[in-house]
């Protein structure tokens, strides 16, 4: 079995002209919102193998916040994941080894709730910022995953 999480990153500042949208920031709310998030996966003694993120700067203090209640998480920069295309993040979780039982992504709208939304089978899933949509697959290998061959089973905010 694997399990596939997918966050949305928190509520982040406008985008300015010195920063641009790479750039932006979490809000003081998106961070304490990620807090809690944080603080939920660690009651539920829920872990990742493995970590994908965006470079932006939001997906990384996403990342950062998480570690505060988690701890170090494995992770990498996947610079295909910043624009938010769905099939670059489809792309990016196959291609991950099958020793990882469970993956965490950090990523971007709309890309994030369109890739829940494509291996769910749900085509209503909207992620707000700091939402995570956790889904089964009754599989071994990520390279097996395709349309509707999971199961969302929380949807955690």
């Amino acid at each position: 079995m694997l399990a596939l999480y997918l966050l949305r990153h928190g509520e982040s500042t406008p985008v300015n002209s010195v920063s641009g949208d790479i750039g932006r920031n979490l809000t003081s709310t998106g961070r304490e919102k990620l807090l809690q998030l944080a603080k939920l996966l660690k009651r539920k003694n829920i872990n990742f193998d493995h970590l994908l993120v965006s470079p932006a700067k939001r997906t990384m203090e996403t990342k950062s916040v998480l570690e505060s209640e988690l701890g170090d998480l494995d992770f990498e920069i996947d610079e295909s994941l910043y624009e938010g295309i769905p099939r670059a993040l489809i792309d990016a979780i196959c291609r991950q080894p099958k020793e990882f039982k469970s993956i965490l992504l950090v990523g971007h709208n709309p890309g994030i709730s369109a890739v829940a939304s494509y291996f769910s089978g749900d085509n209503f899933i909207s992620l707000s910022p700091g939402m995570m949509a956790i889904i089964y697959f009754n599989l071994e290998d990520w390279k097996m995953l395709s349309a509707n061959s999971g199961t969302l089973m929380e949807i955690l905010h």
